[in-house]
């Protein structure tokens, strides 16, 4: 199965377990490899109500059919086909594919265009995209003018039409091109939250490359504990702890994905204004959501607008994010951590 490569930004999780309840349900782990990354799901069910076969099966049913819609990387998947299309003319999308392109386009406006799905050339154009890859130590940046030649095919307010009635998407410009990668994880983790719920199941962690849906009490009846990571390359610490109940939560983080010339430091996050990597110091967004391709998207959008501008979005539309910033200190003081009004919110909240 081809996969679906992702800048991910761990979560680091934490589960409260009753140890020697003899009458407490077990919690059932299943754990691989998909879309590029590791996925963990945790199910929290007696024995007798757990089939460990037919939810493997219908998980491995769940992960083909995300890769085959989504993954930019899957030559022959269903977004793959439609940039080869290269044509103005309606092309017919899948239920997954029209709830992706839905949920992009419905909050566009509201996100400022930090978040745009035509920013496919630019993202090719610094190497982080499906047909690239960078080599940290040979990398250059682009010149203006291919980041000027390449912005020309980039706005998805412009040239992206999205019909869900009828379940198609059109272009007005055959060159345009659609990026699923900041949205497939997202869209994919909420797709096997469908199928678990079809399933009978109610209580469950899944998490996928960092990224997670946390429904039900979990295992102590009191939450899924979870602790988001500090943004520091090639060690994993634990910061910011939460309870979390039905909801999910995505990382996006510039400290993972990226590469140095002559001293400047270039990360993956594009702001699609501009065609550039981010360059404020915001180091990583965490947003939690009802669904995780929402989540997903918030995270790189207020992300790619850096706290200040961010901090404004996401009071101004009722986002929980927590935004981690580099200071000029040194240690645990390293990094500074701010939270939206609807973040506090939420957690004073679980703390009741």
């Amino acid at each position: 199965m081809q996969k679906i490569h992702f800048s991910a930004v761990t979560a680091l999780l934490s589960f409260l377990f009753c140890l020697g309840c003899a009458s407490a349900p077990a919690v059932h782990e299943l754990s691989g490899e998909a879309w590029g990354t590791t996925y963990s799901i945790k199910i929290v069910a007696s024995d007798d109500d757990f089939d460990a076969d037919k939810v493997s099966g219908a998980l491995k049913n769940t992960l083909r059919e995300v890769d085959e819609s989504l993954s930019n990387w899957n030559p022959d998947s269903e977004i793959s086909r439609f940039n080869q299309h290269a044509s103005v003319t309606p092309f017919a999308i899948s239920a997954i594919m029209n709830a992706v392109i839905g949920a992009a386009g419905e909050e566009h406006e509201k996100r400022e265009g930090k978040f745009d799905l035509t920013l496919g050339p630019i993202i090719e154009l610094w190497g982080f995209g499906a047909g690239t890859a960078q080599n940290e130590d040979q990398a250059d940046p682009p010149s203006d003018a291919e980041i000027e030649a390449a912005m020309t095919n980039v706005g998805q307010s412009s040239f992206l039409i999205h019909r869900p009635a009828k379940s198609e998407i059109s272009l007005k410009n055959p060159d345009v091109t659609i990026f699923l990668s900041a949205l497939a994880k997202g869209a994919g983790i909420d797709e096997i939250a469908k199928t678990l719920g079809e399933l009978g199941y109610d209580n469950y962690l899944i998490e996928v490359g960092g990224d997670l849906i946390a429904i039900g009490s979990g295992p102590a009846g009191q939450g899924w504990r979870i602790a988001v990571e500090q943004p520091r390359r090639g060690v994993r610490v634990a910061g910011e702890t939460l309870t979390l109940q039905g909801q999910a939560m995505a990382t996006s983080g510039d400290y993972r994905n990226y590469f140095e010339k002559d001293g400047v430091r270039y990360s993956h996050i594009i702001d699609p204004r501009s065609g550039r990597p981010i360059s404020h110091g915001t180091a990583s967004v965490t947003v939690l959501s009802d669904k995780a391709v929402f989540a997903d998207a918030w995270a790189t959008a207020l992300l790619a607008a850096g706290v200040e501008r961010g901090l404004r979005i996401a009071d101004r539309e009722g986002i929980a994010a927590l935004f981690i910033s580099r200071s000029d200190n040194k240690g645990p003081k390293a990094f500074m951590i701010t939270k939206s009004s609807a973040f506090e919110r939420l957690m004073a909240k679980s703390l009741d």
